[in-house]
């Protein structure tokens, strides 16, 4: 009888452990890109039914109201889509921030300040609990002055305005003249009475401060970027006079807030679809109230000393100068 040979399978090679991760990641990558296009398409989706339904049934249930009235009641409405375009990226694992947490440190409109300018001899904001994930430093409570002032922040991302909007509530912001081109956004900034940056000429920055100044008397807090545009990554453009130029005209004290986001993402010149392999965390800091009469109404000296607290907060050597022009703006 013949030798018979064992027949046996022939062993199954795996895939290299890289490969399997490789795969793994293109779809995790592809997932967070997919997750990330439907918050911008909800957007879209959520400011046409906003910009054609809801605000046009707000100004006529308030048409017998006041201008900022009948706006007020159009910005509650974009603070709550704020809030939610927060809660959806939060909880897909995009970026992590929720405005609730820094409403729940900021006292009503009416208490009095909490803190005083560091820059004229005050003390600085106080800080603790590091443990809520919307803060980096956090002040154990942070009151905000009664009536209008000026917000002012640095810009490392594109959603910094749904974040301060989210978390402050009744804002007016300096918006890009484009913008207000547009059939569907354009309709809501004008319903929130919200201001056209203009060419960025010197005309079109008087009218920003005049409009920016009359928003401030009418009780309507304003939120500007003073750089003008979004910061660079790890950096910190020069700031303009406007913001502080507005404070000075109405007395108004401006109230300094920091962004930090890392890592990086939606920062300029980097695309929607660049997302991070981790959840980005977003943080605000209440920075500082700075009163213009600590300044003697010298909207130049307080743009450069508010430039310069901004360059120790985010541990940035001095470069270039730290205030330009009078024109204000705000960048994508």
């Amino acid at each position: 009888m013949p030798h018979a040979r064992a027949i046996l399978p022939s062993p199954v090679t795996s895939p290299p452990a890289g490969r399997d991760f490789a795969a793994w990641y293109f779809l995790f990558k592809w997932l967070r890109v997919g997750l990330a296009g439907l918050a911008f398409l909800g957007f879209w989706v959520g400011a046409t039914v906003m910009a054609f339904g809801i605000f046009p049934f707000l100004q006529l249930r308030n048409r017998h109201r006041s201008r900022f009235e009948r706006a007020a009641a159009c910005q509650a409405w974009l603070q709550r889509t704020f809030t939610f375009l927060h809660d959806y990226m939060r909880w897909c694992g995009l970026l992590r921030f929720n405005p609730r947490d820094v409403r729940r440190f900021l006292l009503p409109d009416g208490a009095p300040l909490a803190a005083a300018s560091p820059l004229a001899g005050g003390g600085p904001v106080p800080r603790a609990l590091e443990h809520l994930p919307s803060f980096d430093t956090l002040p154990s409570f942070f009151t905000l002055p009664a009536g209008g002032f000026v917000l002012v922040a640095n810009h490392p991302t594109l959603v910094d305005v749904a974040a301060l909007s989210g978390a402050f509530g009744r804002l007016t912001c300096i918006a890009k003249s484009s913008l207000f081109r547009s059939p569907v956004v354009g309709h809501i900034l004008r319903a929130c009475a919200y201001i056209d940056g203009g060419a960025g000429d010197p005309f079109s920055g008087g009218q920003v401060v005049d409009q920016g100044a009359e928003r401030i008397r009418a009780g309507m807090p304003v939120l500007i970027f003073p750089e003008g545009s979004r910061s660079p990554v790890g950096g910190l453009h020069p700031f303009k006079r406007g913001a502080f130029e507005i404070a000075c005209r109405t007395n108004a004290p401006v109230v300094a807030v920091t962004i930090r986001c890392t890592p990086p993402a939606l920062g300029k010149g980097r695309p929607w679809h660049d997302i991070p392999r981790e959840t980005a965390r977003f943080t605000v800091t209440p920075l500082a109230v700075l009163c213009p009469s600590d300044f003697q109404g010298n909207s130049a000296a307080m743009a450069a000393a508010c430039h310069d607290l901004y360059r120790r907060e985010l541990n940035l050597v001095a470069e270039g100068p730290a205030c330009l022009g009078t024109t204000v703006s705000m960048g994508a």
